[in-house]
């Protein structure tokens, strides 16, 4: 599909497609007509519509051409269009024109490229919430409970001259900020698992070389993701897959085995998968469950005290020969699987999937962008100290104003209130073309 946005539209979009009545003449119809090259000569059929602007996606007069999916034809309507005066948009260029139109704000446009990089069902529906406005109308009500407290600040401040003051002024305006800074306080505590549902959650599968971890890793994902042999650490690089278990986005990492001594390869292979480890989400040991209890084992299980995991008795279809009371009594759970036979694999994904940090989302939506993050932190600690402020102060403080404008100033800029140019250029760089 091709889109012309801007005043232009209709008369750019009349000299690429020839239809009766003509492009233009009627509002949000479907025409059936012809597709011209850059000569003016019929090349493909297809359907087009006019939609008259502000009552469009970025504000202006659109046309949309929808060709047969040729990669010829798209590229010589391309070609027809830049000819009749049209320029190639730039990555996000309409939906920066939507806001910049007033058509959305600031969180909505960038919630419109984390609906397309989803990676689960969740993760979709939280980008959507955004997109539809949730969070921008809890910026709002907040923007607006700011307001109204600096709007009892100066009137407080008025009538003090006067020797009329409600003595009760400050408890109640202190006790509506500490309100927002709470509100502001649950958001922030939804950045950190908000961001890692949309990034992936990360799985690590660690253990000793050759315990099967690259044939768990191939049939967790589906598909064969890593070199699997019977030599001992044939995995010295981290192999890395997407899945998406119940409605969830998973990155799954088979890691360099984990063992005693080594060579220079192998140790930097161990350092990177002790650094996997740290940052993973869930860590899966992997043993070899056809074998007794090893030395390294003691080594793997062990990652399991301060991380949330669980031990993968692998090769089941070997039989059992691990000790699994002993893992027992280390209070680890185990699952026996087979990463060949793919038995219990089910099972694993279950306790993978049910023990994931997920967000605590404040009225259905959480923050997965650093900026917002950032943004709201300041909300939360000048609202607060504001609070703090008039708590302990009488009459209304003067001093507590700079600190709520700077708090509503940071309310604004989610919106994109007074956003310079150079951060709307680093948010919309993240778009692809034609949106």
């Amino acid at each position: 599909m091709v889109r012309v946005s801007g005043p232009e539209a209709v008369r750019v979009g009349g000299t690429v497609f020839r239809c009766h009545p003509g492009i233009g003449e009627r509002v949000r119809h479907v025409e059936f007509g012809h597709i011209l090259d850059i000569d003016g000569v019929p090349v493909d059929t297809g359907l087009a519509w006019f939609l008259k602007g502000p009552a469009s996606y970025t504000g202006e007069d659109t046309v949309e051409i929808t060709p047969h999916g040729s990669d010829l034809i798209l590229n010589g309507l391309l070609q027809a269009a830049v000819a009749s005066g049209a320029t190639v948009a730039k990555p996000g260029e309409f939906t920066r024109r939507a806001f910049l139109n007033g058509r959305i704000d600031l969180i909505q446009a960038e919630a419109v490229v984390d609906l397309i990089q989803a990676g689960g069902r969740l993760d979709l529906e939280s980008s959507y919430g955004r997109a539809c406005g949730r969070l921008s109308r809890i910026v709002s009500e907040m923007m607006a409970g700011t307001v109204a407290a600096l709007a009892a600040i100066e009137a407080g401040l008025d009538f003090s001259e006067e020797g009329d003051v409600d003595p009760s002024a400050n408890a109640t305006v202190s006790l509506k900020l500490r309100e927002l800074a709470e509100r502001a306080r649950r958001l922030s505590d939804t950045f950190e698992g908000s961001r890692r549902r949309h990034q992936g959650y990360l799985v690590a599968l660690v253990g000793r070389p050759n315990v099967g971890k690259s044939t768990l890793l191939n049939a967790l994902l589906g598909e064969e993701r890593a070199i699997v042999t019977d030599i001992p650490g044939t995995t010295r690089d981290l192999v890395q897959g997407q899945a998406v278990w119940s409605g969830e986005s998973i990155r799954v990492v088979d890691t360099a085995g984990l063992r005693s001594g080594g060579g220079p390869i192998e140790r930097e292979g161990m350092r990177r998968t002790r650094e996997v480890v740290a940052e993973a989400d869930f860590i899966v040991a992997v043993l070899d469950g056809s074998r007794p209890w090893e030395r390294d084992d003691e080594m793997i299980v062990c990652l399991l005290k301060d991380q949330c995991g669980a031990a993968a008795v692998n090769k089941q279809d070997l039989g059992v020969c691990i000790d699994l009371a002993e893992l027992q009594r280390r209070g680890v759970r185990a699952i026996q699987v087979s990463g060949l036979t793919e038995t219990g694999l089910d099972e694993l994904k279950d306790e993978i999937c049910t023990h994931l940090r997920r967000p605590d989302l404040v009225e259905g939506v959480g923050l997965s962008r650093r900026r917002h993050f950032d943004l709201m932190g300041v909300v939360e600690n000048r609202t607060r100290e504001a609070a703090d402020l008039l708590a302990t102060t009488s009459p209304l403080s003067e001093c507590s104003a700079p600190g709520l404008q700077e708090a509503l100033g940071a309310l604004g800029e989610l919106l994109g209130e007074g956003t310079e140019d150079a951060v709307l250029d680093h948010i919309f760089a993240e778009f692809c073309i034609g949106k």
